[in-house]
């Protein structure tokens, strides 16, 4: 069950948008003007919000740089206009809006493919972030490991170049790492085992 925040001041519209949203198995969460949704999105980070591009107080330009200047963040979101108001709802995906929805006889298709459509995109970022995560996370304790070590550790790139050298390589072999960073290995190898090594690297 995901969180979705409606900003809509068109009452009827706002109980179409909840029911439909409702049926899909989400929690909604209706505000009828942008200071509204500015408070709210002061006290709560819903997951995805639909934001009417005309309200009462303010448009929805004018919610994006308010929020901007409060330093509240903004969920991913999708810009509901009126018929005619395409250009309007393009502008607003330049200005991060991830899709829009005109409000006529289309919605009731549109509505939960565009909320499915930017799900799976947040649920994809999410998994993306945790595997960055992750990836880091294990690099650090491997770095740990290697700078903690008695022994010394490389690493090489394409063309058997330095990568990586452990601080105590300086220690054992008189190199510094700045030395030896994008340098070939072969450099440091005795002329005679250099054609024995380049021939198991081939």
């Amino acid at each position: 069950m995901k969180q979705i925040l409606i900003i809509d001041d068109n009452l009827g519209i706002a109980e179409f948008l909840s029911i439909k949203i409702k049926e899909m198995g989400h929690k909604v969460f209706v505000v009828t003007s942008g200071l509204q949704a500015i408070d709210f999105l002061r006290e709560n980070t819903p997951d995805l919000v639909i934001l009417d591009y005309s309200l009462p107080d303010m448009d929805g330009k004018e919610v994006l740089k308010k929020l901007k200047k409060l330093d509240i963040s903004m969920p991913r979101f999708i810009v509901s206009t009126g018929m005619g108001d395409e250009q309007i709802a393009v502008d607003m995906m330049k200005m991060g809006a991830f899709d829009y929805l005109i409000k006529d006889k289309t919605l009731d298709k549109r509505l939960p493919e565009a909320i499915n459509k930017l799900l799976h995109d947040i649920d994809r970022e999410k998994q993306l972030q945790n595997a960055q995560k992750a990836l880091k996370e294990s690099e650090e304790r491997f770095r740990n490991f290697v700078e903690k070590s008695s022994d010394f550790f490389i690493k090489l790139c394409k063309k058997s170049l330095f990568n990586y050298v452990s601080p105590n390589w300086e220690d054992h072999l008189g190199y510094s790492a700045a030395e030896l960073i994008n340098k070939p290995l072969y450099d440091f190898i005795i002329e005679a085992d250099q054609p024995l090594l380049r021939k198991k690297n081939q």
